[in-house]
């Protein structure tokens, strides 16, 4: 593991500041295969980016309602600390997520 020195790291921060998050650790291997992240991120409403990866998360503080709606997908959810959600790759999709923090890989 590495921190913070590889391109697939410097293109994850890029991609998570622009959905505000602020990280507090980012650590990769050298390929950018496995990454975990512990990050904090604001709410957000409107239409996210695409996700090319599959993502798992566990809310470690802060949390409400999620909800995302694209083609053939719905989310109507609520973030709370200990909740664990696994994201599968997905295009752009409208929707909001709550203020919180979390454990990301």
């Amino acid at each position: 593991m590495i921190n913070s020195t590889s391109n697939h790291e410097a293109q994850l921060l890029e991609r998570m500041k622009s959905w505000g998050a602020d990280q507090s650790l980012l650590v990769a291997n050298s390929t950018g295969s496995i990454v975990v992240a512990c990050a904090h991120s604001q709410a957000f409403e409107g239409y996210g980016q695409p996700l090319p990866r599959p993502v798992l998360g566990m809310c470690t503080a802060g949390g409400g309602r999620i909800w995302k709606k694209g083609v053939d997908y719905h989310l109507d959810d609520v973030w709370h600390p200990g909740k664990v959600g696994l994201a599968t790759p997905s295009p752009a999709m409208l929707g909001y997520t709550p203020e919180m923090s979390g454990v990301f890989i």
